[in-house]
């Protein structure tokens, strides 16, 4: 009875092995959870310590930049050795070896040749939205990639493991940094912009907004200030009262705001 025993355990022990072997060889695509923060998109990912251990992150999704960014105290979790940071970092960002291992719901990602930095400042670019790294250009153009915000998931796979759905619409992809250029019109004329998610919104050049203003005098106009403006203005620590002065329609007035969070 016992060596019966003994061989049926035996038996499922080598089934589940070879069930994950085959798991882990056929997973060439991963869906998971996103979260939109600030209009950013944020997954989770794991990336593996010098010791093996796998320490789980939250990445910033960014199709508009082809480095990897990541925080200093994350990069000190990975065991990256900051002691000569003073004296090697250029512009707040020291340059590191690329990640040796990344994984995303599962499936690893190839970050071989990516330009990899530890950025010491701003800080806000991790502390507002509470991510670790980012998820460069240069990483997503080696996969299929599909953002269902309607859903808030994102799926990466493989090249040609995706049967792709919705209307087809032409791109070009720059073979070095992976950003995106898709054409757009724009009251009649053709125009190029670039796919970047990591942004909380648009960029269009001040002269094509004022061509636009001067032929569409009807089309709404707001002038204000800008993201660093308002994040300067806001910086504190959470119980702190800010005092910010607006204008809306000609009319000037100020309102109070409690921080929240650390920016």
């Amino acid at each position: 009875m016992k060596a019966i025993f003994a061989r049926m355990f035996t038996a499922g022990v080598s089934i589940l092995l070879l069930a994950a072997f085959s798991q882990e060889k056929n997973a060439n695509s991963a869906s998971v959870p996103m979260v939109l923060d600030h209009n950013r998109m944020l997954v989770d990912a794991e990336f593996q310590q010098k010791n093996g251990d796998w320490l789980t992150a939250r990445l910033w999704v960014d199709t508009g930049y082809h480095k990897f960014l990541m925080s200093e105290p994350f990069a000190r979790k990975l065991g990256i050795d900051l002691s000569q940071a003073e004296e090697k970092m250029i512009n707040g960002l020291l340059e590191v070896p690329p990640p040796a291992g990344v994984r995303i719901g599962g499936m690893p990602l190839n970050f071989e040749g990516v330009k990899s930095y530890v950025m010491f400042a701003p800080v806000w670019l991790f502390s507002t939205m509470h991510n670790d790294a980012n998820l460069p250009s240069t990483v997503l153009k080696r996969y299929q990639v599909v953002f269902d915000y309607p859903q808030l998931q994102l799926t990466i796979a493989e090249p040609g493991s995706l049967k792709h759905r919705g209307e087809r619409s032409s791109a070009s992809i720059n073979p070095e940094t992976g950003i995106v250029q898709l054409d757009a019109v724009i009251d009649g004329e053709p125009l190029s912009f670039a796919l970047d998610n990591g942004a909380s919104y648009s960029f269009v050049s001040g002269d094509l907004l004022e061509k636009l203003s001067k032929h569409r005098p009807e089309w709404p106009r707001i002038t204000g200030a800008t993201m660093g403006n308002v994040v300067d203005a806001l910086r504190g620590k959470p119980g702190d009262v800010r005092t910010i002065e607006l204008e809306r329609d000609g009319k000037k007035f100020t309102i109070k705001a409690t921080v929240k969070r650390l920016l």
